[in-house]
């Protein structure tokens, strides 16, 4: 970004409509609070965490609500929220308004009014929430038609979100601070191997899979002391945890629970290989994204926009969907070949560099947000 465009942002009121319980608006409201915005949030529920720089302007949306599915009843409370945005607009008066999620959020920054208004869809906004009737494919057109622009993850994303818009999309990925995700220094070189993902616990992410790869590989090379890693929580942790016991794998097995965004660094710099066997069409993987910017070499479903995270066989793997012996395959070869772990981390952390550098990412942001003040729409 010019230093002139720069100049011109600097000290704009940002209000984000965005969940203040993720780790992603955390991520995006204080680098754009390092890049000189007066940044707000509004926020349906509590903050999980503390937000640096930033002013938050939480609700009282109980979080088992919030988590619940879009045609809950209980979402309905959501509309009483649309005041309490209105008279903080007419209170903080700001620059620019950025939804993130189209859905929710989305439709209160429309219903609201101001401009330049500004959607980012985050997945199954656009991906899932569509189809489940014809009002709610009409709220998400209407969200999107409310909008100047669109900020989409990834370009499989933005392919399915122009079914419901005709708006221009400009890619902006979840990117990480790769000052704060790095290679460890301290080099695995011995028999031990420590292979992880960092998930929810869910069918969804297909953790079953691994754990039947992992139990493959283990009876393949009795010589290697290998352990299993799982970070996070999940609806789906009680029926692995009885899996690995099945599997002859609960003593390699270990379930480390939620880690807070800030040590998340230290969970990846840990592991020797991650593995990610999504079985849906995930339309990003931000957890990917940060093993690799830890030099972790990671294994990810042939599947949505996951696949387009790494280039297979160079700076990560391609495995089948569920298909949990070809990925035992692959991670058999990682397991034994240590250098072809360490080349396939140095090129995942070079990928990182050039495509998912949160400041390079929130750079695209800001520009678009200048096109759109400058045009004065």
């Amino acid at each position: 970004m010019s230093g002139l465009s720069a100049a011109i942002l600097k000290n704009n009121k940002l209000l984000m409509l965005a969940d203040l319980r993720s780790a992603h608006t955390k991520k995006w409201a204080e680098i754009l609070s390092d890049n000189g915005f007066e940044v707000h949030v509004f926020g349906l529920t509590q903050a999980g965490e503390e937000f640096r720089n930033v002013t938050l302007h939480p609700g009282n949306i109980a979080g088992d609500t919030a988590s619940a599915g879009e045609t809950s009843i209980k979402k309905a409370g959501y509309f009483f929220e649309l005041k309490r945005l209105r008279d903080l607009i007419r209170k903080i008066k700001p620059d620019i308004v950025h939804a993130h999620y189209a859905s929710s959020y989305g439709l209160l920054g429309a219903l609201a009014g101001r401009k330049p208004f500004f959607v980012s869809v985050w997945g199954s906004d656009v991906v899932s929430f569509p189809k489940k009737s014809p009002l709610h494919r009409k709220i998400i057109e209407y969200s999107l038609s409310r909008a100047n622009l669109v900020f989409s993850t990834s370009e499989f994303m933005a392919d399915i979100t122009r079914k419901y818009t005709n708006k221009g999309i400009v890619i902006t990925p979840f990117g990480v601070d790769i000052s704060k995700f790095s290679p460890s220094l301290n080099q695995n070189m011995g028999n031990t191997v420590r292979i992880g993902t960092v998930k929810t616990l869910s069918s969804t992410y297909g953790q079953e899979y691994l754990f039947r790869a992992f139990a493959s590989v283990k009876s393949q090379l009795p010589e290697y002391s290998l352990e299993l890693e799982l970070t996070g929580e999940g609806s789906d942790k009680e029926r692995l945890t009885a899996l690995a016991n099945d599997l002859g794998i609960g003593e390699q097995t270990r379930f480390n629970g939620y880690v807070m965004q800030d040590a998340l660094s230290a969970v990846h710099q840990n592991l020797d290989i991650e593995v990610y066997p999504t079985v849906i069409e995930e339309t990003f993987g931000v957890s990917t994204v940060e093993a690799m910017a830890c030099g972790v070499p990671c294994i990810v479903s042939k599947t949505g926009g996951l696949q387009h995270l790494v280039e297979d066989g160079i700076s990560g793997f391609l495995t089948p969907v569920m298909d949990h012996k070809a990925l035992a395959d692959i991670l058999v070869k990682l397991v034994v070949d240590h250098k072809l772990r360490e080349n396939a981390g140095r090129a995942a952390r070079k990928r990182v560099e050039d495509n998912y550098d949160i400041r390079k990412n929130a750079e695209i942001m800001i520009e678009a947000y200048q096109r759109v003040l400058n045009k004065g729409d």
